[in-house]
């Protein structure tokens, strides 16, 4: 089993255990493909950073077998662009005044459907982007935000990040490393992740704020990564991101 920095596993605990919204005490996780359809008016950059968040995010999932694509029918995920106004029309749990929300639905095994509201009007650009990115992580099952890391994705304060920092990309890879199960707790889950301070090292030393570039990938596994990676998060083989 693949150890993790104490730091990470307290994180994870802290976002992946409950809900922003609603009362529950344990993992939530989808099993089966996030198929996404996008219904509203996107934007050229929307769509942009759909496609490669939702890249980006696949390549962090795919330890599950899982896959994140978009759809034009019979989706699990439902992505609207609309002005907030409609916002409790289209999901009566939506909560106001926030300018994006989702909303999952799962059962004792998995998430098996879900909603996400992105305002179309009254944000900039650069505000939605941050809500694609921080809706479209979240709807994976992290759901909760957390004051902790300031330039994480999910962070619960003035963050208006547009990537995913090197922490938020660890702690989707441990939420969808098989020994994650739904239904798990927080004790069940420190129970399962050991402890290794020295991995996952090229993930914490990203930030936020940086740039990745156009991505690149791992010479040994193939698997998709950014330019500030030095290790490959799946194989652990070492790699250059200028390569």
């Amino acid at each position: 089993m693949q150890g993790y920095p104490q730091q990470a596993i307290d994180y994870f605990v802290e976002i992946a255990i409950g809900a922003q919204f609603g009362q529950t005490l344990t993992i939530h996780k989808w099993t089966q493909d996030v198929l996404i359809q996008v219904i509203g008016q996107a934007t050229g950059e929307d769509k942009d950073v759909l496609d490669r968040v939702a890249t980006e995010l696949s390549g962090l999932v795919q330890a599950q077998g899982i896959r994140i694509d978009f759809v034009g029918s019979s989706p699990t995920t439902k992505l609207y662009f609309a002005s907030p106004a409609r916002f409790a029309r289209i999901e009566p749990h939506y909560v106001p005044p926030n300018t994006a929300f989702f909303w999952s639905q799962w059962d004792a095994t998995s998430i098996y459907a879900s909603t996400i509201l992105i305002a179309s009007e009254g944000i900039t650009q650069h505000k939605r982007d941050h809500h694609i990115v921080a809706m479209l992580a979240k709807n994976l099952g992290l759901m909760k935000k957390s004051s902790a890391e300031p330039t994480s994705i999910f962070f619960n304060g003035e963050n208006e990040s547009t990537e995913l920092a090197g922490i938020d990309r660890l702690v989707v890879q441990m939420l969808y490393n098989p020994a994650i199960e739904n239904g798990m707790t927080a004790d069940d889950v420190r129970a399962v992740l050991p402890v290794d301070s020295s991995a996952g090292q090229e993930f914490l030393r990203g930030t936020a704020g940086q740039s990745p570039g156009a991505p690149f990938y791992c010479p040994q596994c193939g698997t998709m990564l950014k330019r500030t990676d030095q290790y490959c998060y799946v194989c652990g083989a070492p790699v250059e991101g200028t390569a």
